[in-house]
């Protein structure tokens, strides 16, 4: 099972621990540019006495954090293309500036058209846009 923990606190910053799930995506304002994070993580049960790494994170007015399960980036076109890491990166650069429910239903509105039709996996996005 994978997972991933993220804990706020008022100061702006960020906790996460990740257990086999997606990278996390930053976008950071003052450089208008978002990059995965390299949050490595063993799934669920698959070692015993596996010892998480908490990764701290310190946001900015207007930086969002963008978690996801790996059905958004694995999904395929009707070519056998997947969406990538690259393709959720430029979709979070182009509307950061926006509102965090708009910037899902844009996404979404994207993988849609990228990949229409039934899907082999969940899509599950989470923004966190710090104020």
């Amino acid at each position: 099972m994978a997972l991933i923990l993220a804990a706020l606190d008022t100061s702006g910053g960020i906790d996460i621990v990740n257990a086999g799930q997606e990278r996390p995506y930053i976008y950071r304002k003052n450089t208008r540019q978002a990059t995965a994070l390299p949050l490595p993580g063993i799934v669920l049960g698959a070692k015993r006495n596996i010892e998480y790494q908490e990764h701290r994170i310190e946001l900015d007015s207007e930086d969002i954090i963008l978690l996801c399960t790996d059905g958004v980036k694995e999904q395929r076109s009707q070519h056998g293309e997947e969406f990538g890491r690259e393709r959720i990166i430029k979709l979070l650069n182009h509307y950061a500036e926006r509102e965090p429910a708009e910037i899902i239903r844009k996404m979404f509105a994207n993988f849609d058209k990228f990949s229409p039709g039934t899907k082999e996996d969940d899509r599950t996005l989470v923004i966190i846009k710090r104020q």
